[in-house]
């Protein structure tokens, strides 16, 4: 989905649309509140990344940055998604080699190249199949509005920049949950481009001599367009499409017709998502965060991590 205008700031139109957004506001609460009183735990230390508002706030790259942290810790991390827009329902391990967007989603895809990926919309299914398969923690991508499950700590991630924008719940602002903000058990507050600092690199083989053409299917395409000017990149064409979206037959004609003319750059996320021959010949941006402060992390982690599998592991009495 795009940001639109409006949740910027608190207008005329955010006016309008806040008698919806309370109704909204209510409605997560009441099922926060019934979900999360018959909460079931994970049979793994769990992490949960999130966001409190929607779209665009750099969660994929910071659930990323978290997975490579524990590797280096020595851990075995397994990535837990509902896998947005999937079409298969079952509860399993992603594979990109024999999986497509429409069986796990487009973020699970690129987590599974990191570590493995477990998808289902019972994310406490996955959470078991994670552990039989030799997971040591779980990290919950995009858990925070989930609560069916327990959580050992709670990452809030946001835009340095963006912050809660207006603060005002959907539709009228971005915010995901609004009654009890405060107090929805947020252990950690990761900004992005302040307490994580975005990294991205230019595909190699980008030519000046050849004009660009880029494409995005994110939630502030403009974020994309900037992150290429940064690198002296100025498409002659570009397309913002909404957040995870699946391209239609005309859509992919047109990409096919500007790679005979131009160079291709689309997110990585978007690449995923394109049919094999576009994905030979679209060239993808490397993006991702680098934490601030690893180590500061790693040393609120490591107690919780270790107490809950002494926990875990204590005699029922």
């Amino acid at each position: 989905m795009h940001r639109p205008g409006w949740w910027r700031r608190r207008g005329p139109v955010a006016i309008l649309l806040l008698p919806v957004g309370l109704i909204y506001a209510g409605l997560d609460a009441l099922i926060r509140v019934v979900q999360g009183y018959n909460a079931a735990s994970a049979p793994l230390p769990l992490i949960c990344v999130g966001n409190l508002t929607a779209g665009g706030a750099g969660k994929t790259p910071v659930t990323q940055a978290l997975a490579r942290l524990m590797i280096a810790k020595g851990e075995r991390p397994a990535i837990i998604s509902r896998g947005y827009g999937r079409t298969d329902r079952q509860t399993l391990q992603v594979d990109p080699a024999c999986h497509g967007v429409q069986d796990v989603g487009d973020e699970p895809l690129l987590h599974a190249r990191l570590c493995p990926t477990f998808v289902s919309a019972d994310r406490l299914a996955a959470a078991h199949l994670a552990a039989a398969n030799g997971a040591t923690v779980l990290i919950l991508d995009d858990g925070i509005q989930h609560h069916k499950i327990k959580k050992d700590y709670v990452i809030e991630v946001r835009n340095h920049i963006d912050g809660l924008s207006n603060a005002w719940p959907l539709p009228a602002g971005p915010l995901r949950q609004w009654f009890g903000l405060g107090q929805g058990g947020v252990d950690l507050h990761v900004r992005v481009g302040k307490d994580a600092v975005i990294e991205a690199a230019l595909p190699e083989g980008v030519s000046a001599e050849k004009p660009v053409a880029a494409f995005c299917g994110i939630a502030d395409p403009e974020k994309f367009r900037q992150t290429l000017k940064k690198f002296e990149v100025y498409p002659d064409w570009f397309r913002g499409f909404g957040d995870h979206h699946i391209f239609s037959s005309a859509e992919l004609k047109e990409l096919r017709d500007l790679t005979k003319s131009h160079q291709m750059i689309t997110t990585q996320k978007d690449w995923v998502r394109l049919p094999e021959d576009l994905q030979a010949v679209v060239m993808a941006l490397s993006y991702g965060v680098r934490l601030v402060a690893p180590e500061k992390l790693w040393s609120q982690l490591k107690p919780i991590l270790d107490t809950r599998r002494i926990y875990s592991q204590a005699p029922l009495k």
